[in-house]
């Protein structure tokens, strides 16, 4: 009998099967460098944690200290977006001291491009440390299960915004009491450095697992 060789079938499934080994090795090389970075990210939450727990005593919020304000205090530089340009979060990463007496007992909230580690105990050696994938915050509530909100702030100083975005509460006091060398607690005390914003922001969150 005669080798016809392979049909035009044969052929057809070869190819289907090729695509879909190369997508796989695509996608594993893919997912495993966006979890090399989160590695990478990881590290300078790690930095950030640990050069802030030093010098804790020299913030004036003492239970929540922000990377902007260790930045601005010359204790770490700006520190460098691992997902591409620029850099992390100075206005959404934090540390949260929970005692007082403890500089070593804290949680960390450190964000970099759309990707957040929350954690506490970051340098265990199991640390309770979960990295999500975040959305940029927005106006509108799309009533997702996995969005979450949030108020901002930020003030008009005549007729324009004084700061280019809208911050946390904590942060945005840091910001007034150093701008204006005042030194408010919160927003309840703010009176006439500027007429305050607040506004509530949206944004999706979703647990990323390796």
């Amino acid at each position: 009998m005669k080798n016809k060789g392979m049909g035009k079938f044969e052929i057809f499934v070869i190819i289907v099967l090729c695509v879909a080994v190369f997508s796989y090795i695509a996608y594993y090389f893919i997912n495993n460098s966006d979890w090399q970075k989160i590695i990478t990210m990881r590290k300078s939450a790690e930095s950030f944690a640990r050069v802030t727990s030093m010098n804790r005593n020299f913030f004036r919020n003492r239970k929540l200290v922000y990377l902007g304000e260790v930045i601005e205090e010359g204790y770490i530089n700006n520190i460098k977006n691992p997902f591409g340009k620029g850099y992390c979060s100075e206005t959404e990463s934090k540390i949260i001291f929970h005692n007082d007496k403890n500089n070593d007992d804290y949680s960390v909230v450190f964000r970099c491009d759309n990707y957040l580690i929350e954690g506490d105990k970051i340098f265990d050696e199991k640390p309770d440390v979960k990295v999500y994938k975040i959305s940029d915050w927005y106006t509108e509530s799309t009533t997702l299960d996995n969005e979450e909100q949030k108020t901002l702030y930020n003030c008009l100083d005549g007729e324009n915004y004084k700061y280019d975005d809208f911050y946390e509460e904590d942060y945005f006091i840091s910001r007034i009491n150093l701008d204006y060398g005042s030194n408010h607690e919160n927003i309840s005390t703010l009176s006439g450095e500027c007429k305050l914003v607040e506004k509530k922001f949206y944004r999706t969150k979703e647990l990323i697992k390796k």
